[in-house]
């Protein structure tokens, strides 16, 4: 489990169990694994995600994958990508943020909003000199689980390549995978896919993850009765001011 104490919560991903004095308190339980009852005052919230099984061999994953994703990917490697790690959160929230303005539809972050997660790591995609994506991705010990965090990219950006943009995406994440398994990590979590045309805008994003693969479940996210209260409040205050 990674616990996370933010100042007027905590959050508490991939627990087996509940901690009944949480009642008292302002937590969220993300991913919730426990399989014992539910206490009824916990709101519970369902979604789904998708899991890519890092115990298997890659290569076959790869194979499964339709034939234009596979191309990228190879082509991206062809075409000179380079991938790179670190730390570097405050070059990811640089980046982040000029994505976010632009897309108009993000907040913007602040560093330390990455690095309470403290097993994390920074993903970049480069073509020469240009930065193309980043990607931060946690991980969590317990459970061998990595979990995508934030993606984004330069697309928006004037005179942007967008195919190129796309591979180089791809391929990072490919690159992601490869990493969290060499670490020995069992699992990559998308961290939420949307199954809803509906919703538009995340359903686009979840078919861009889904065409990397990874088997569709189900997620329980659970509110305690103060934290849902709080955030039904923000959400209010929100539209209010946000329009």
């Amino acid at each position: 489990m990674i616990e996370i104490r933010n100042r007027y919560h905590t959050q508490k991903l991939f627990a087996t169990a509940l901690n009944r004095w949480d009642f008292l308190r302002m937590v969220y339980y993300g991913s919730y694994r426990g399989e014992a009852p539910i206490p009824f005052y916990f709101v519970r919230r369902k979604g789904t995600t998708a899991w890519i099984d890092l115990r298997k061999d890659l290569s076959e994953h790869f194979s499964s994958l339709k034939s234009n994703v596979r191309n990228e990917i190879r082509r991206a490697e062809r075409e000179g990508c380079q991938v790179e790690y670190s730390r570097d959160y405050a070059a990811f929230v640089s980046f982040y943020n000029e994505f976010a303005r632009k897309k108009k539809s993000l907040y913007p972050i602040m560093v330390s909003q990455v690095a309470k997660y403290g097993n994390s790591v920074v993903s970049v995609v480069k073509h020469g000199e240009r930065l193309l994506a980043m990607h931060v991705t946690a991980f969590d010990e317990d459970t061998k689980t990595a979990f995508l965090l934030y993606s984004c990219s330069a697309r928006l950006e004037e005179n942007a390549h967008r195919s190129l943009m796309g591979m180089a995406n791809r391929y990072l994440h490919w690159c992601d995978f490869e990493h969290f398994q060499s670490m020995g990590y069992e699992r990559f979590d998308w961290n939420g896919v949307s199954l809803d045309p509906a919703d538009r805008e995340r359903y686009r994003i979840g078919c861009f993850k889904l065409s990397l693969g990874g088997d569709v479940v189900e997620r329980v996210n659970l509110f305690s009765p103060l934290f849902a209260l709080m955030f039904y409040l923000k959400k209010i205050l929100r539209s209010i001011f946000h329009g």
